[in-house]
């Protein structure tokens, strides 16, 4: 099972979670700008057919979210990612942040054996591992 954990944003997180069984897993993880985001999330997403799964952020935009910033380039991302999972019927599932970061903190991400480095990538993973756990039911443990 190929899970894509995406964290939209300016700075966009991807994260490719290769799930074959709790112990036997891995993680590619990169960050970039939005513009090249949406590039790389067309090919996987259109043109690779290797995505079963799209976990990625919700995004609430809130008065204090529009007082910082409008978020563009977060609500492009998210409507590019729908839109791409309709035409190719990928199932994609929307995650709270809250949720991620709450069932996988820092330290339970580096005891699963899961090292990024980057702030949006490390998000993105976070996102990949609670669809693993909430959607296929795999506990991710240290890869063997």
């Amino acid at each position: 099972m190929m899970i894509l954990g995406i964290d939209p944003g300016g700075t966009t997180g991807l994260a490719m979670l290769d799930v074959r069984s709790p112990r036997e897993w891995s993680i590619e993880t990169r960050e970039m700008p939005a513009d090249e985001a949406l590039d790389w999330l067309h090919w996987e997403l259109l043109h690779s057919g290797d995505v079963d799964l799209v976990a990625i952020e919700r995004f609430f935009i809130s008065a204090r979210t529009a007082r910082l910033s409008a978020q563009h380039d977060a609500i492009e991302i998210i409507g590019a990612v729908r839109m791409c999972c309709r035409a190719t019927d990928t199932d994609m599932v929307r995650q709270s942040p809250a949720d991620a970061k709450t069932v996988w903190p820092d330290h339970r991400l580096q005891s699963a054996g899961i090292t990024v480095r980057g702030e949006h990538a490390r998000d993105a993973a976070r996102h990949a591992a609670l669809a693993s756990l909430r959607h296929c039911g795999i506990v991710l443990g240290c890869p063997e």
